[in-house]
């Protein structure tokens, strides 16, 4: 078993995502599934939060086309879940957050410069076409090879669902095709096409999110860089998030000089899954 102490989020926040861990369990989706206390709660709260859940067995996975197709297998069918409804949650990154993040440029740090530039260059080209109605619905909101189990080339199963909430499902894809479609940092037209293949198994994109993917790839990219600043590059600069955020940045800077090849890769793979 897995012991886990929660320092950032509060009791209300950690019942709803148990809550939303036992709406997966009556679908058998595979995760890490919470174990309960003797008493049949799950929660302990003495002096802080607590939760015991399940240990899966298992690695984080190398980039191939497998190791694509079973992730996308498990995304399509987890944005394809109903009875969602009483889960409603809002995502704890949205463009609203970046914009309000903005202000808070005044840090001297002459390496951060690009980054804010960039950034708020990108914020406002994402405005228009994340501000489209789209189909909603779970998304897990962070599916990194990291928050990823598997035994070899198969999934054992996708954990942490921290983040997870009620959004654009497109939100989910833009994310999974940053977690599993870019070895060195470079966009893998096969990957991305194992991945959309096995997802549209499960959930077919209607014709307007096929369009609005590329854009939704860059706002996965973009959302996460979000992170990076909000929670440790602007307060603390690091090395290591300076890296992550500036190899996110290259993958946004060449979507925006590459958005008709995007786009026509995009088209191809649902052309040749038919």
């Amino acid at each position: 078993m897995l012991f886990r102490v929660v320092k950032q989020k509060e009791k209300q926040e950690l019942v709803h995502e148990l809550r939303l861990l036992n709406f997966l369990r009556q679908h058998s989706f595979p995760t890490a599934y919470p174990l309960p206390q003797t008493d049949g709660s799950y929660i302990n709260d003495d002096e802080q939060l607590i939760v015991l859940y399940e240990f899966l067995e298992g690695d984080e996975p190398a980039l191939n086309n497998q190791t694509a197709r079973e992730i996308g297998a498990a995304v399509g069918e987890l944005n394809a879940l109903t009875g969602w409804q009483d889960l409603e949650r809002d995502n704890a990154i949205t463009l609203e957050k970046c914009r309000r993040l903005i202000p808070f440029f005044a840090n001297n740090e002459e390496q951060l410069h690009p980054i804010f530039t960039y950034f708020e260059q990108e914020t406002q080209a994402l405005e228009s076409p994340l501000s489209t109605d789209l189909p909603e619905g779970i998304v897990h909101a962070d599916v990194f090879t990291d928050n990823t189990v598997f035994r070899g080339d198969e999934l054992v199963g996708i954990i942490d669902f921290e983040e997870a909430c009620v959004d654009q499902l497109l939100f989910d894809v833009g994310i999974v095709i940053n977690g599993f479609g870019y070895p060195d940092n470079e966009l893998n037209s096969n990957l991305v096409a194992a991945l959309l293949h096995a997802y549209r198994q499960h959930r077919r994109l209607a014709p307007l999110e096929q369009e609005l993917l590329p854009w939704f790839i860059r706002w996965g990219a973009h959302s996460q860089i979000y992170w990076h600043l909000r929670y440790g590059l602007l307060d603390h600069p690091n090395k290591k998030q300076l890296h992550r955020v500036q190899e996110l940045m290259q993958r946004v800077e060449w979507a925006r000089e590459h958005m008709k090849e995007l786009s026509d890769l995009i088209n191809q793979c649902f052309t040749t899954a038919k």
